[in-house]
């Protein structure tokens, strides 16, 4: 099937639409490849301990075969999951298909690599009902691995013992000149189907990590971005992450025309 939006194409095979009619609160997991963690992502989406009625989403990003029968074996099984095939052309743009094919008000995005803590879906749900302002929120959550090598220091408020495998994550509050100088939203954030719509969702021109840094960006000029202070996810850190292995200028490369544009935008201009 193919689908127009967000100025983009997108071409998919629908595996199996879930059998809920109304929910309030669609999860995202976009996957490739991931089978190594995929199962404790989705089973950590499944057993949201809560009264809100909610549907997870697994886009397929043309994944290798194992990865696939890891997917078929969940799908069968709950009546919550919808499961999107496509070819692979990027997790940017299966996330913002499955945010176009889910059916709630707010989107809670998953990583197949990370995991929801059980509270996750009723807490994130009801700050949205309860701050109708809010188009983009974030939490706090847990490192959890070995952080040799790592220097996620620098965005950690609260210190991080190196000789423990899992630390607290502590994010700072919102404030726009520190969003400015770094992103340090990520994981177990959520939007407002609305806002993340309106804003283009993820643009697909952004790689490296670089696409979460623009959309927060995009959605703090038309809405609000609020830090709710609970722990509600996992992060485990892999030697093979993202932040690991890019060509660093690369990536810096694509912060700096986000940063320019972002500036461009609000028309000011940058130094």
């Amino acid at each position: 099937m193919k689908l127009y939006a967000l100025g983009q194409v997108f071409e998919y095979e629908i595996e199996k639409e879930n059998e809920i009619e109304k929910v309030e609160t669609s999860i995202v997991i976009p996957a490739y490849n991931s089978e190594k963690f995929l199962s404790r992502a989705v089973i950590s989406a499944l057993t949201q301990d809560t009264s809100v009625r909610y549907e997870v989403i697994i886009v397929d990003d043309g994944g290798r075969e194992r990865a696939r029968d890891t997917l078929d074996s969940f799908v069968l099984k709950d009546p919550r999951i919808s499961l999107f095939k496509k070819e692979n052309e990027g997790l940017i743009k299966a996330f913002n298909l499955g945010v176009l094919l889910s059916r709630g008000v707010y989107i809670i995005r998953l990583d197949a690599d990370d995991e929801l803590l059980p509270e996750a879906v009723e807490v994130i749900t009801d700050y949205f009902r309860k701050n109708p302002k809010a188009s983009y929120v974030y939490t706090d959550g847990y490192w959890v691995g070995p952080l040799q090598g790592w220097e996620w220091e620098k965005h950690s408020p609260v210190p991080l013992d190196k000789r423990k495998y899992v630390n607290p994550w502590i994010k700072r509050e919102f404030n726009l000149e520190t969003l400015f100088n770094e992103m340090y939203l990520g994981h177990a954030r959520a939007y407002r189907k609305e806002a993340f719509i309106k804003v283009g969702g993820f643009d697909p021109r952004w790689k490296y990590s670089a696409e979460d840094w623009d959309l927060a960006l995009k959605i703090s000029e038309i809405g609000e971005i609020h830090h709710i202070r609970k722990k509600l996810h996992k992060y485990y850190l892999q030697e093979t992450g993202i932040t690991k292995t890019v060509d660093q200028k690369k990536r810096y490369e694509s912060r700096r025309k986000i940063i320019i544009e972002a500036l461009q935008r609000r028309k000011l201009n940058f130094s």
